[in-house]
This record gives structure tokens, sequence and C-alpha cells, in this order.
């Protein structure tokens, strides 16, 4: 079986369970996770929480309108929490997390993709999406990825190619 198969997503050794969405084989609804992403606008709460992200960033001396002094703002706070020792740093998703919002605000200055909760057959993240296609992209994973491998110098690269395909 594949790790993404959506055929039968029970664990190996699990006995059936009795079919709680009237699915006669007791697997769950494949229409749970859509086939095409679909997009939902942010409530006050999450639009809230992205301004205190963007807010720290600020305070860090950040600009998420340029993006060389993004990606190279970005390297350097990388730098500097690898450098700490592992149980001094700061949390790893949340570093990552604020980063993202970072790299989001710049992509929705910068082209026609917009905030929101994305779900798609992964499931459903804070987000960017087209209005008129089905690209998404979720900035954590585009900076969780690299965080863990300590990759620099990636953001103007990325981050550029996204705008040229995305130019308003």
């Amino acid at each position: 079986m594949g790790w993404f198969s959506k055929g039968d997503r029970r664990e190996p050794d699990s006995a059936a369970a009795p079919a709680a969405d009237g699915a006669a084989d007791g697997m769950p609804d494949d229409d749970a996770l859509p086939g095409r992403p679909r997009w939902r606008a942010l409530s006050e709460e999450q639009r809230a929480a992205l301004d205190t992200d963007l807010a720290a960033l600020r305070a860090a001396d950040v600009d998420v309108t340029d993006l060389p002094a993004l990606g190279s703002a970005l390297d350097a706070a990388m730098d500097g929490w690898y450098a700490v020792k592992e149980r001094d740093r700061e949390d790893y998703a949340v570093v990552t997390h604020r980063w993202g919002v970072g790299l989001g605000a710049f992509l929705e200055s910068a082209t026609d993709l917009r905030w929101g909760m994305v779900t798609d057959v992964y499931g459903t993240d804070l987000g960017l999406m087209g209005s008129e296609d089905d690209m998404v992209i979720v900035p954590q994973n585009l900076v969780s990825a690299r965080w863990l491998n300590h990759q620099t110098g990636w953001v103007p690269g990325v981050l550029g190619h996204i705008v040229r395909l995305r130019t308003r």
C-alpha cells in the first residue's frame, strides 16, 4: 500500500470499524478531502494571528516587502537558531510558522495569491491560493523543509520564481 493511498486508511492490524458515515466498507468517505483544493477566508482571529506574526517580524527589523532583504533576514535567523544549543532554541514549529507568514505576506503583496485556509487531499493548512486556478502555496512548508536542512540562500530564487509565475 502506498503512503498516499486513499483506498484503505486503517492502521495495518486494526479491525474494521463500523461505518459512521454510511460507507458500506467502513472506510471514511473519500469526499472528506477534495480532489481539487478549496479556499476559505480567514476568520478575524486567524487574520489577527497573522498580524501578530508580522508585527514580530517588523519588531526584528524584517522588511517583508523587500525580497533580497527578506531572504537575508531568514538566513540570519536560521543561522542564529542553529548557533544556539538545542535545548535553548525557540520552538521549531513557532519559528518556521512565523517565517512562513513573512514569506506569505510577500507573496500576497506581489501576486494574485491570497491568504486563506486551504483544504486539499493532504488536509487543511494556512496558505495562499489563486482565485482563478488551483495553485496553492503553503509558506510554512517552504520554510520548514529547508530549515530542517539548514538550507540558506533559497528565498529570492524560490519566491522570485513564484512571483514571475503569478505577477498581477
